[in-house]
């Protein structure tokens, strides 16, 4: 689709401190040795383990779910909904309506059931380029093409809004059942570079959040924290509306922060 700039006014614009944004001292760096690799606290027994520091001490970070492959295309809102689902958005060109069937997100299943217990924290590892609206010639990374929008419809379906970088990384928490009879929560915020670059995150059931590349732009960490009745997650990429021509695709895993 073609990209499509909405206006965000300032009293919209949430400050960190509203974001749920819980814990900010704690930092999650990754330990590196000399050339730049990961090092300390990994395992030789278990390759689903490695290691790193917070705030100094080691901590293990174990992967929790198989690696993912999210394509461009899928839509947040669809996450839980049934197949039947469909947004129609009203643009002036290509195709206005996103069908669950086609432009679902995707549905993220831990390999172990402590992934989602409430008050986990995980790690997001993700990698990959997509384009906006099938722009070949645009190629971006999970941390958006730059610009910012929230979505055309506003909160859809019982996800909230966002305001977020454009083709970026994002995610959302369910529960059990098909959340779109549930009154969607406060939209997030991420236009600043300090929203951005959250240590913590804790998000609430069906409230869209940003991943992006998963680390602050020093290279940190970043935790996401399991919210109370989570039985799902869910990921996908962020547009204003009109999924269905973007391409691409993020891949990655999950980790659980022990």
């Amino acid at each position: 689709m073609r990209l499509m700039t909405i206006a965000i006014m300032t009293g919209l614009t949430i400050g960190c401190s509203q974001q749920s944004f819980n814990g900010v001292a704690n930092s999650l760096n990754q330990s590196k040795d000399a050339k730049g690799k990961p090092s300390g606290g990994s395992s030789e027994t278990d390759p689903s383990k490695k290691g790193g520091v917070i705030d100094g001490g080691e901590i293990t970070l174990e992967k929790c779910s198989v690696n993912y492959q999210i394509p461009a295309t899928a839509n947040i809102y669809f996450a839980g909904s049934p197949s039947t689902a469909s947004l129609r958005y009203n643009f002036s060109k290509g195709n206005n309506t996103d069908l669950a069937t086609t432009t679902s997100p995707v549905e993220i299943k831990p390999t172990n059931a402590s992934c989602l217990t409430p008050g986990a924290r995980l790690s997001f590892d993700t990698t990959g380029t997509l384009s906006h609206g099938g722009n070949s010639a645009a190629a971006n990374s999970p941390e958006g093409n730059g610009s910012y929008s929230g979505h055309a419809l506003g909160a859809q379906l019982g996800k909230s809004d966002i305001v977020a970088p454009m083709i970026s990384m994002v995610a959302v928490f369910i529960g059990a059942g098909d959340p779109s009879a549930n009154t969607a929560p406060a939209r997030l915020d991420f236009t600043s570079s300090d929203a951005r670059n959250y240590k913590e995150l804790a998000p609430k059931l069906g409230q869209v959040f940003f991943v992006g590349d998963g680390k602050t732009d020093s290279g940190t960490i970043q935790a996401i924290i399991v919210p109370e009745g989570a039985t799902r997650l869910y990921m996908g990429v962020w547009d204003v509306g009109q999924w269905n021509n973007n391409t691409g695709s993020l891949n990655g895993a999950i980790n659980e922060i022990k």
